[in-house]
């Protein structure tokens, strides 16, 4: 099941319309993946499972730096040049341009979405919100993330008790979740963060895990980011 709540579209001018906001129960790493795997009774073990997942993830990396496009059943996957060229003698300036992988679910998952029952709930139910990041070495905002560099995010209802494990800022990326340990402040509309570094270099979604009403919750930003 996946819960859903509105906010203000602020894509349009009509000050009534809303947009759709799903919030997640949590996340699944390459570990649970597997254990799931194995509890439905596969022949294959853990220590497989885990070679075959990176061994498969090396395979796509390495055919798209060969410059192909990924079809296959888990996902597609193809390169993506963002920023704008001066003219047809314009060439690629990592300094106004920038490469990204774009990803979109493979056949695999075409009957997914079907399957999914929605709920509709209340915002005041769906807290943590997390709108906006801004990268401070790099002054972008739900874009970028620098490895040991500070980043400010706000929102709504973000006060985390960093006491327990499962709250706090998580980086989901490559399969892991990386948690966020080092907060400057740490308000409900504001948390700002010195991010750890050593993350990789790709894409991350960044989730917020707290408390709200006595339960614990989470909400991601809806921007992807790149280290």
């Amino acid at each position: 099941m996946v819960t859903y709540f509105l906010v203000d579209n602020r894509m349009t001018p009509d000050p009534n319309d809303r947009r759709a906001q799903t919030v997640t129960r949590g996340s699944k790493d390459d570990d649970a993946l597997i254990e799931h795997m194995i509890a439905r009774g596969s022949t294959v073990t853990k220590a497989e499972a885990l070679a075959t997942l990176y061994e498969y993830g090396d395979a796509v990396g390495y055919f798209l730096k060969e410059g192909y496009s990924i079809n296959s059943r888990l996902l597609k996957a193809g390169p993506s040049i963002c920023g704008t060229f001066i003219n047809d003698e314009d060439s690629f300036d990592n300094s106004r341009h920038k490469l990204k992988v774009k990803t979109l679910p493979g056949v695999h998952f075409k009957d997914v979405p079907r399957q999914i029952r929605l709920t509709k709930i209340t915002s005041s139910e769906t807290l943590p919100q997390p709108k906006y990041l801004l990268d401070v070495t790099t002054g972008t905002k739900n874009d970028r993330l620098t490895p040991g560099g500070v980043v400010k995010l706000t929102g709504k209802h973000m006060k985390l008790a960093l006491s327990l494990p499962t709250q706090g800022v998580f980086l989901h990326g490559e399969g892991k979740a990386v948690r966020v340990d080092t907060l400057v402040i740490n308000r409900p509309s504001e948390l700002v963060m010195v991010l750890p570094k050593s993350i990789a270099k790709g894409p991350y979604q960044l989730e917020v895990r707290g408390t709200v009403n006595g339960s614990e919750r989470s909400g991601r930003l809806s921007a992807m980011l790149t280290v």
